[in-house]
């Protein structure tokens, strides 16, 4: 069994690992917005989870600490100006271990039950104002609203009146897929133009708003357009 030791040390004395499978913010997206989360969190509360680190020794004395997990809270933790981080040393273990222990560290982290999640927060909103609740959490105050709104939102009546982008039957009704649109067989040129615009908003939405948030903004058009047809 491995030992750790928890300590503090200075920011200068960690070092990323050559191997690190995650993803840089400033390359993607969604981890961007994972990122300044994080960021968000160490801001609010301080570094409550420790960086795991092994000791890399150069002729018998301490060189460095080797970031095995904690790669985005140490870049985290440099941009708030941190001069010192609480590490869990595991000491002097071998590449090989290092390496599984990054791996295993990021896949045994459990995925959130999001409805389980959404009723949390509207428990939770019931207490505190959403502003100030917002400071707590890594989430915006739009994407606690979103989550909130998609329990709320009535799905049963979506569905017996068609679900946006449901695959149906093969059918030759439609021609050859037009310049960016998805790959899909629809039962009709009405559900193509359906699924299209959900696709495009939640890439005009992107830059802006989470895929949740792009998901409540479509769900309330598609009912706005139906509600119209009525009339």
């Amino acid at each position: 069994m491995l030992k750790i030791n928890t300590k503090k040390v200075k920011v200068t004395e960690l070092k990323p690992n050559a191997w690190n499978p995650k993803v840089k913010p400033e390359n993607d997206f969604d981890v961007e917005q994972q990122y300044e989360a994080v960021v968000k969190s160490i801001k609010t509360y301080g570094l409550v989870d420790p960086i795991l680190v092994r000791s890399i020794k150069k002729e018998g004395k301490l060189d460095y600490y080797e970031i095995i997990n904690g790669y985005h809270r140490f870049l985290a933790c440099k941009e708030l100006k941190f001069k010192e981080v609480i590490i869990n040393n595991l000491g002097e273990i071998s590449d090989l271990e290092a390496k599984k222990l990054t791996i295993v560290t990021e896949e045994i982290r459990i995925p959130v039950d999001q409805v389980k999640l959404s009723n949390l927060l509207k428990d939770m909103l019931d207490s505190e104002e959403l502003t100030k609740l917002a400071e707590g959490l890594p989430y915006s105050k739009e994407l606690i609203e979103s989550k909130i709104e998609l329990l709320d939102f009535d799905w049963e009546k979506v569905n017996a009146e068609g679900t946006p982008g449901q695959l149906l039957e093969p059918t030759n009704q439609l021609n050859e897929a037009e310049p960016n649109a998805i790959n899909l067989i629809f039962g009709g040129k009405d559900d193509k133009v359906i699924v299209d615009s959900f696709f495009n908003l939640i890439q005009s939405e992107q830059k802006k708003a989470s895929v949740p948030e792009a998901l409540v903004a479509f769900a309330k058009s598609y009912g706005e357009r139906n509600d119209t047809k009525k009339e």
